[in-house]
C-alpha cells in the first residue's frame, strides 16, 4: 500500500472511505431537495451531486494502476491523490451549503 505525504488522508482506501461518507451525507439531502424540484432541475441536481464522485473514482482507478508500477508515489501520483482526496470534499461542501441554505 502506497502512502502519500502531506495530507490528512494518506492512502487510497482512506480517500475512498471519505468519498463514501460524503456521498452518504449528500445523497439524502439531494433526494430531499430533489423531491420539491421539477424533473429537469432534479436531473441537474443529481448530476451535480454525482460529478465529483465520478471524477474521484476515475482518479482512484488511475492511482490503482500506477501503484502496481511504482512502490513509492511519483509527483504525478501525488497530484492525482490530492485531487482524489480534495475534490469530493470541496464540491461536497459547496453542494451541502446550496442544499441546506436554499430551502
Amino acid at each position: 500500500m502506497v502512502r502519500y505525504p502531506g495530507h490528512f488522508v494518506r492512502t487510497r482506501r482512506q480517500a475512498a472511505g471519505l468519498c463514501v461518507a460524503m456521498l452518504g451525507v449528500l445523497a439524502p439531502l439531494a433526494v430531499w431537495r430533489g423531491l420539491a424540484l421539477p424533473a429537469n432541475l432534479r436531473i441537474a441536481l443529481i448530476a451535480l451531486t454525482l460529478a465529483p464522485f465520478v471524477s474521484a473514482y476515475q482518479a482512484w482507478r488511475f492511482l490503482e494502476e500506477q501503484e502496481r508500477l511504482h512502490a513509492e508515489p511519483t509527483a504525478g501520483m501525488i497530484f492525482v491523490f490530492r485531487f482524489l482526496a480534495n475534490a469530493p470534499l470541496t464540491y461536497g461542501g459547496l453542494l451541502f451549503v446550496v442544499l441546506v441554505a436554499f430551502s
